[in-house]
């Protein structure tokens, strides 16, 4: 059996923004440039709408600093 906390060891959740910056940053560095975000819990819309008011503007944010440079 796996617990909630193997799974948070390896999978990114939670309402902590940084995690999920962090993890894409790793992708970032290793060349990708798409990375698609699966919502896996029930309620979708909360869960999209997190990303989007919280992880989405900071990767602007990044993607516009890599271009000003």
């Amino acid at each position: 059996m796996v617990t909630r906390g193997q799974l948070k060891e390896v999978i990114v959740c939670g309402p902590d923004p940084s995690r999920y910056l962090e993890a894409i940053a790793t992708y970032e560095v290793a060349g990708y440039d798409h990375i698609f975000v699966h919502q896996v819990g029930p309620d979708q819309d909360k869960g999209l709408g997190f990303l989007a008011e919280e992880v989405l503007p900071e990767l602007k944010q990044r993607e516009g600093s890599r271009k000003a440079s």
